[in-house]
């Protein structure tokens, strides 16, 4: 039961926050600037024990020259994860996944649709309300196993709720 804040109102929770009663607690981290005195990035004032990357694309051009000014944001950030930590990169997207080798204390573990990602969304059914999907793990390193309690009614991409699995499936949360 983590308790939580987003950059936005989340409609699930009437709010941009949400106090739950369990020791974790998740943050929408955000690579736009601190402050108008501070440039560098939100994120890096956290001290993150995991550490979930979907994708990485140019944006805030007000703040970033370019895509290799975010992506070493992105790379700062992961150097803050500690050995005990996870890091879990979308394997579907190019940005996300060339900071793997940047994840240089934690775990890292991938998500997504594609091939090889230790946590895969699989067997897509779309339907009225939104897609069917099974999450498998374990898929990186061989044919993987569905990872019990998943298959999930979403929207948006299956790939970020292969990740979304993922995260409380491999801290004992789920």
């Amino acid at each position: 039961d983590p308790s939580m804040l987003v950059g936005g109102i989340a409609e699930n929770f009437d709010g941009s926050y949400r106090i739950g009663g369990g020791r974790e607690f998740v943050i929408e981290g955000d690579e736009y600037d601190s402050a108008f005195f501070d440039k560098t990035a939100k994120f890096l004032k956290y001290i993150p024990e995991t550490v979930v990357v979907n994708n990485v694309e140019f944006d805030h051009a007000d703040i970033y020259p370019d895509l290799a000014a975010i992506l070493t944001a992105f790379a700062r950030l992961l150097r803050l994860v500690p050995s005990t930590g996870r890091v879990f990169i979308g394997a579907d997207d190019a940005g996300a996944a060339s900071l793997i080798a940047s994840a240089a204390f934690g775990r890292v573990e991938t998500f997504g649709l594609a091939d090889g990602a230790h946590w895969q969304a699989r067997d897509l059914r779309p339907g009225p309300s939104g897609t069917t999907f099974d999450v498998w793990k374990g898929t990186g390193t061989g044919n993987g196993q569905p990872a019990t309690g998943y298959g999930q009614q979403a929207t948006g991409t299956r790939d970020e709720a292969a990740g979304a699995s993922a995260v409380p499936e491999c801290l004992g949360t789920a």
